[in-house]
């Protein structure tokens, strides 16, 4: 089981909907031995939980899974890992903060099933900055 290694400081921007990382914010993936560990830098910009609106009641875009959202919104953002791993670890750092099963397993089965708008748009973003 993987574990943060520090806090998650972040603050509001003026739109209402995103986040900027305050300090470094960081997450050992639970392979053991791996010495796998993401940084999630300063100044990174994160929309928290991408949960629709409609389900905010049984799932908010914050809570216990608000580690596991910016850590999973990097992933995305960098796409050093393969999609399917970065959900892992999504799923993976949810049990860590300590979300129960069922949401747990709600949130992983929405980002597999939708996740790909989202990683595709940042691999779209990605390859226009390499041709600028």
């Amino acid at each position: 089981m993987g574990h943060f290694l520090s806090e998650l400081d972040i603050s509001p921007q003026d739109d209402g909907v995103h986040w900027t990382v305050k300090s470094a914010f960081d997450y050992d993936v639970g392979e053991v031995g791996s010495g796998d560990t993401i940084e999630v830098p300063v100044g990174f910009v994160t929309d928290l939980g991408s949960v629709p609106q409609i389900l905010w009641n049984l799932i908010p875009p914050i809570g216990k899974p608000l580690r596991g959202y910016v850590l999973h919104d990097w992933l995305y953002f960098q796409q050093a890992r393969s999609r399917a791993k970065s959900d892992g670890i999504l799923l993976e750092a949810m049990g860590v903060a300590g979300v129960n099963w069922f949401k747990r397993w709600t949130i992983y089965l929405g980002v597999r099933s939708g996740g790909w708008i989202a990683w595709s748009q940042n691999k779209k973003k990605k390859e226009s900055e390499k041709h600028v």
